[in-house]
C-alpha cells in the first residue's frame, strides 16, 4: 500500500465468522489485459472468487493468479499482481480434545 505524506488513514475492525474471508489485491489483478487490450476487471475477479470459495486462503490466492495469467494469455502483467487472502476455517479445532 502506498501512503502519501499528510494523508489520514482510518482504521476499523472486522470480525470474520466461520467460513468468512477477506481478499485484498493490487490494481495489477483487475487491470491486467488480454491480447486485445481488455482489462480483467472487477466482475471477472468476483466470479473467480465466487467459483473458488471454500478452497482456503492459499488456494484462493493461487486461483486468482492462475486466472489472471490465463486471461493475459502470456502477456506481461499490467503491474504487480499482489493478492492477500484470509479465510476463517469453519472449524478451528484449537484447544479441543
Amino acid at each position: 500500500m502506498g501512503l502519501a505524506p499528510g494523508k489520514h488513514i482510518q482504521s476499523s475492525t472486522l470480525t470474520l465468522g466461520p467460513g468468512d474471508g477477506l481478499f485484498l489485491f493490487t490494481d495489477g489483478v483487475t487491470e491486467s489485459v488480454d491480447p486485445a487490450g481488455a482489462a480483467c476487471g472487477d466482475v471477472r475477479l468476483a466470479e473467480t472468487l465466487r467459483t473458488n470459495a471454500g478452497i482456503g486462503a492459499e488456494g484462493l490466492a493461487r486461483a486468482v493468479m492462475v486466472d489472471v495469467m490465463r486471461f493475459a494469455d502470456g502477456g506481461e502483467p499490467f503491474d504487480d499482481v499482489t493478492r492477500l487472502a484470509v479465510v476463517r476455517p469453519l472449524v478451528c479445532g484449537l484447544g479441543k480434545a
